[in-house]
């Protein structure tokens, strides 16, 4: 079909279309397409109606995950049968590419309706119910929708196409629920989205779909989903909004939705209370079922008593906050004056005990409103393009009112927040700006405020590269902090010399390389690679291993380094191969695992791939007691997207485990979790981000400077004592001391440190065996290798 203009109006679209011509039906016309499908209108010809033909976008070339994912929402929708679900009269095949037909609606959808304003209160309740008993025969019959949203609720007519607004005939409109393509079965774990990755649409997402927490997936999913879309339908907006869908995931995790207040309307106050009950961050803080959401809508419109508080928040908790938000010394002492007025009053009796309480209520509110008003003013997160920022505030320090404030400090934060290494990188991200908040809190760097400027490298070398250029020349930042694929380092590796800036990379690499201008604060080879495969020859027994890695520089030169050091083991590679970065197509390289049957795996993938690959290994029989695998890019926050019963016994090779129990782990895990809440996990290139911000800033203290040469020049003698312990800065290679742990994967997605160096080790980024000049000609062969590129990615 040609492109669309306006894919909501039957009149938008060139009548001189292709369409594809199914028997048993005439197509009239496209009515819209989302990611994976595309809708016809249809008159089905043997039944003289007019229907929804919903096809599978890619056609014939669909891949198997996505005609299984196709085949499942055919199969949830037809065993539903309720008047608000949209019916399925027919499914089947034409040209191996499958569709099916469903009932046609004649008014838009909800969308189309808010698209001209907000409801009232008891008309967006009457709209909604319906859908809600929708959702609950949906969860009796054991489907979990994910993805309500407006465009998803359907509107007909039951006497034809309206001929007028639909807003103004609403209430004799039927709601029907549609777009089952995300359905879930409570019965069943299997994912037929892409791996690791949220499921659903951002502004409408519950908090455990936006942290891809799929074992806490169920009916409380949607009942979040219908507080999203009665938001909506009241204020106008979904309760979180931002330009980017990351602004708006990290929204959802972490900060509270607000519920506008309308001073003496009760009618307003109950709707409220009902729409963030449903919003709770917590599934069991929600409605237990929407059964009982529905409940509590058919009360609000009787004007009977709701179940549910008319106060979520609790005043108690809204007064506790208060009390420690404000100055509570001022507090005190007016609560000090109004019980010595009431005592005054008790025992003289000079003024009404009314006007004395009257007057102490207004002395503590005037003493709370302006400390209200002389609250500390919020830096935000520059934003850049292309790509999105982050949506972390950052709180300052009130100035000085006699001082003249100094100018900022700005930092580039380049990291990948969308793409295969996202899944990684926006952990990573989090520790920068939660540092960043920890040092301005103290006041900040030479008494100057730290500003980020966050931008996104997209997962793609070249974007780095580019980023790298728009942070330095554009925003003059003083330093980078970021990348983490060493195709993306590489990359930036000539912008940050050209220009003479630094980089502090947190991320255990290859080696083979060192910059004047790149500080390295992950694992060099000999301090997380070649003592894990040492330790697993020695202490494991295993002679047998099978290599697999990611397609970039990292992997083809650490199995290099690797292969050497099993030969001098006298241990075998009895197989190698590399996928490219983001791939999900791992079926063949598990049979190749399975046909060679090694005693161990050593892996080297990065990204989203991992989760498809111990997936497959999984469905092929290999568990860790059968062939364990050794993983060095794989930490807590990997294992979240994964299912950490299905890895137990499973190794990582790491420097950093959120398991480590010290005072400084236990002070950097409560910083985590109070910014970002419980269930935030710390990673190896989280805490050393978390160290190498303060080492920068120690370094800028002791130069005096932020200028990037005598900084350099400080930053080589820091050390500083991190959640993973003392880390100090080799001053001859820019590389840090690292202590190399060993971790063994528990049920809850932790990990046992089954092995700790004795001390911090000292980094050799260009191993003994061969001259420095030697190993970058390695680099250079590698490089050319791949075809002139550092990476090579899938698509």
């Amino acid at each position: 079909p040609a492109p669309r203009r306006n894919r909501n109006r039957e009149d938008s679209f060139p009548q001189m279309v292709l369409f594809p011509v199914i028997p048993g039906f005439e197509i009239i016309h496209e009515l819209g397409r989302g990611g994976m499908g595309i809708v016809y209108k249809a008159r089905q010809t043997g039944l003289n109606r007019i229907v929804a033909i919903k096809m599978i976008l890619a056609g014939a070339h669909a891949t198997e995950k996505a005609l299984t994912r196709f085949q499942k929402e055919a199969e949830a929708v037809a065993r539903l049968d309720h008047p608000n679900i949209v019916h399925i009269w027919d499914r089947n095949s034409i040209n191996n590419c499958p569709y099916f037909a469903l009932e046609y609606t004649n008014a838009g959808n909800l969308d189309l309706v808010l698209a001209h304003g907000p409801l009232a209160p008891r008309q967006a309740v009457t709209t909604l119910l319906p859908v809600v008993h929708a959702l609950q025969h949906a969860h009796e019959q054991g489907i979990i929708h994910r993805d309500l949203k407006p465009a998803n609720i359907l509107l007909h007519h039951p006497g034809g196409p309206p001929k007028c607004d639909p807003r103004q005939i609403l209430s004799q409109l039927v709601p029907k629920l549609t777009d089952f393509g995300l359905a879930k079965e409570l019965t069943s774990s299997e994912n037929l989205t892409k791996t690791g990755v949220a499921i659903g649409t951002p502004n409408y997402m519950s908090p455990e779909q936006a942290l891809a927490q799929r074992d806490r997936i169920g009916p409380a999913t949607d009942i979040y989903g219908l507080g999203a879309l009665l938001y909506e339908m009241l204020v106008g907006k979904p309760p979180f909004d931002a330009p980017s869908d990351l602004e708006v995931l990290q929204q959802v995790v972490y900060a509270p939705p607000t519920f506008p207040k309308r001073p003496g309307d009760r009618e307003w106050t109950r709707i409220g209370a009902i729409c963030m009950r449903c919003l709770a961050k917590q599934p069991e803080q929600r409605y237990p079922s929407a059964a009982a959401l529905a409940a509590d809508l058919e009360r609000f419109l009787e004007n009977k008593p709701l179940e549910t508080r008319l106060d979520p928040a609790g005043s108690a908790e809204r007064l506790r906050a208060g009390l420690n938000h404000w100055s509570t010394p001022y507090v005190a002492f007016a609560i000090l004056l109004l019980v010595m007025a009431t005592e005054f009053v008790l025992h003289v009796g000079q003024l009404p005990l009314s006007l004395t309480l009257g007057f102490g209520i207004l002395l503590i509110g005037l003493i709370i409103l302006r400390k209200r008003n002389g609250a500390p003013r919020e830096a935000t997160v520059h934003r850049t393009q292309p790509g999105p920022a982050t949506p972390m505030a950052l709180p300052t320090s009130p100035p000085t009112p006699a001082a003249v404030p100094l100018p900022p400090l700005k930092v580039g934060l380049l990291y990948s927040l969308t793409g295969t290494m996202a899944i990684s990188e926006g952990a990573v991200l989090e520790a920068a700006l939660l540092v960043i908040d920890e040092i301005n809190k103290a006041g900040g760097v030479l008494g100057r405020e730290i500003v980020p400027i966050v931008v996104d490298g997209c997962s793609d070398s070249a974007t780095f590269a580019r980023q790298a250029e728009h942070l330095i020349r554009d925003e003059e930042v003083c330093v980078l902090f970021g990348c983490w694929t060493s195709d993306t380092r590489r990359m930036v590796r000539p912008v940050v010399e050209k220009h003479q800036r630094l980089l502090l990379y947190p991320v255990q690499y290859e080696g083979l390389e060192q910059s004047p201008y790149i500080f390295y604060l992950g694992a060099a080879p000999n301090q997380q690679l070649l003592p894990a495969v040492e330790w697993c020859v020695k202490h494991l027994g295993k002679r047998r291993f099978y290599l697999i890695g990611s397609d970039y520089v990292f992997p083809h030169a650490a199995n290099y380094l690797i292969k050497d050091m099993l030969a001098r083991l006298g241990a075998e590679c009895v197989g190698e191969e590399y996928l490219p970065l983001g791939s999900t197509e791992v079926t063949e390289s598990v049979e190749r695992i399975q046909a060679t049957q090694p005693e161990m795996i050593l892996n080297t993938i990065n990204g989203d791939t991992n989760v498809a690959f111990f997936r497959a290994l999984r469905r092929a029989g290999i568990t860790p007691q059968h062939i364990p695998t050794m993983s060095f890019s794989i930490s807590e926050q990997e294992l979240r997207s994964m299912n950490p019963g299905e890895m137990v016994g499973d190794y990582a090779a790491c420097n950093y485990f959120q398991s480590l129990d010290s005072e400084e782990n236990r002070a950097f895990l409560k910083k985590l979790h109070d910014r970002y809440g419980p269930l935030r996990v710390a990673t190896d290139p989280m805490e050393a981000t978390y160290c190498a911000v303060h080492l920068w800033a120690q370094a800028v203290s002791q130069a005096g400077s932020a200028d990037g040469d005598e900084v350099r020049k400080a930053l080589r003698h820091q050390s500083f004592v991190g959640p993973g312990g003392l880390i100090r800065i080799d001053p001859e290679t820019q590389h840090a001391y690292k202590v190399v742990r060993i971790g063994q994967i528990r049920a809850d997605g932790h990990f046992d440190v089954v092995m700790s160096s004795e001390r911090a080790l000292p980094p050799i980024p260009y191993p003994k065996q061969k001259t420095r000049d030697e190993w970058e000609a390695l680099v250079q062969s590698l490089h050319n290798q791949l075809g002139g590129v550092w990476a090579r990615h899938s698509g």
